[in-house]
């Protein structure tokens, strides 16, 4: 029993782990939808930075400041994307729509408005 549990508990990826901080106004994407309104975009959010997911799968966020993170992205079956950067470190997110504007939302459960005009 404890080897079945340290297994499952050993494969939970950070999507499957994650209790996004959802509020009951929110609208939670589908994997349709994220596709389609963010793959191929530039996300431009209120603090400056730029997210930006390639249809290749690359991934790369920029601070106001100009420094930029890069990895490879994925959608997950809830709708996340999870990025493997290339320094090894790993994150997933979720996308919800807020009324007309689009919220990230990170793991830690932080929320992050996208801009008016995104």
């Amino acid at each position: 029993m404890i080897r079945i549990l340290a297994a499952l508990i050993f494969c939970a990826t950070p999507a499957v782990a994650a209790e996004w901080n959802i509020r009951p106004w929110d609208e939670q994407m589908d994997i349709t939808d994220v596709r389609a309104r963010i793959i191929g975009q530039d996300v431009l959010f209120m603090d400056g930075g730029i997210a930006r997911y390639d249809r290749d799968g690359r991934y790369a966020y920029t601070y106001r400041s100009g420094r930029a993170f890069e990895g490879d992205y994925r959608i997950e079956t809830d709708g996340s994307i999870c990025v493997d950067f290339d320094d090894g470190q790993k994150r997933c997110d979720l996308y919800v729509l807020h009324g007309d504007r689009l919220v990230m939302i990170a793991e830690t459960g932080r929320r992050f408005p996208t801009t008016p005009d995104f």
